[in-house]
């Protein structure tokens, strides 16, 4: 069974000042999936910028969910990022954005992906996360 809190280790919950632009987002998140996963920080960066081209990550509710899926993984990888400032994401509701869950998997993890995000969905809707993490100054 796949269990959000087995992949979300809390060195991957990162509070930040803020961000300018969704490169800089994406640059912080290909740098820390770097470090995770071994892979190259500017073919991450790369990736997620083409995944955005495609269509907005930003979902609404001040929330976004950058992901990719790569070939050479086996696993997924979560981070969420809680931005004390605002930022204009482009979302579909055109709220800007302070919580930014992202998401590195391998090219067969799609599943554990939905799996994952209807957890965290269900976390926040069901049980206050939202609220819990707008009070966060720093895991």
């Amino acid at each position: 069974m796949v269990r959000l809190f087995d992949y979300l280790k809390l060195e991957n919950v990162i509070v930040v000042e803020g961000f300018n632009n969704k490169s800089e987002i994406f640059t912080f998140i290909a740098e820390k999936f770097s470090k995770i996963t071994g892979f190259d920080k500017e073919f991450l960066y790369e990736e997620f910028i083409k995944r955005e081209e495609s269509l907005s990550t930003g979902i609404g509710h001040s929330i976004a969910i950058p992901h990719i899926f790569i070939e050479g993984l086996d696993d997924i990888y979560v981070l969420i990022i809680k931005s004390n400032r605002l930022l204009n994401y482009g979302s579909v509701d055109k709220q800007p954005v302070f919580l930014i869950i992202s998401f590195v998997g391998g090219l067969k993890t799609s599943n554990k992906y939905l799996t994952l995000l209807s957890q965290i969905i269900t976390n926040i809707q069901n049980r206050g996360l939202l609220e819990k993490l707008l009070e966060i100054k720093d895991p």
